[in-house]
């Protein structure tokens, strides 16, 4: 279970993940690895895969393995090498194409507020990424008002904000390890 924050941390605290553009594909917000590969892994079992940075990997973090040609899956870290910028960890399932690599990063979710008004924009707030079991917490087709969340991502904030123009959302997250 994730180590869970007091439900109003100091404003401080919060950092800000700033939306200024529709996104379709499901994106993590406070992950401590947001990178891709495109190593393919050709068969389950143990593989090494190059990825576009090792910056904050650590052995142990657990990872979501999404997008690309292949079944979503979470693996564990075995090894990482810097200065190859690989690491290494055991595969249930094949990949191919350029897929993501994301950690996963216990969230507290604070307010969300528009500060410009998009056009027909809907976003889209998860508890892990919906391929890997996470679930909706939100869907916002915003008006004006913040919208006062006080929710634990135990699985990480993942999002989409899709619709015709974005405007200008800042949505305001602790993370938490899990």
């Amino acid at each position: 279970m994730a180590v869970r924050h007091s439900p109003v941390d100091a404003y401080g605290s919060y950092k800000v993940l700033h939306l200024a553009a529709a996104t379709t594909k499901v994106m993590a917000g406070g992950a401590l690895v947001d990178t891709t590969s495109a190593t393919a892994v050709a068969a389950p079992g143990s593989a090494t895969v190059v990825v576009g940075s090792v910056a904050n990997l650590r052995v142990g973090m657990r990872l979501a393995i999404t997008d690309g040609v292949g079944v979503a899956e979470l693996v564990v870290v075995t090894a990482f090498d810097p200065v190859g910028v690989t690491f290494t960890a055991v595969f249930a399932n094949t990949h191919s194409g350029t897929y993501s690599v994301r950690s996963l990063v216990g969230t507290w979710l604070g307010p969300v507020i528009f500060n410009a008004l998009g056009t027909a924009m809907t976003l889209t707030l998860y508890d892990g990424h919906p391929s890997l079991g996470g679930q909706t917490l939100a869907v916002i087709t915003p008006a004006s008002a913040p919208f006062p969340f006080a929710v634990a991502c135990d699985q990480g904030l993942f999002y989409t904000y899709t619709g015709t123009t974005a405007g200008d959302v800042s949505v305001h997250y602790v993370a938490m390890p899990l």
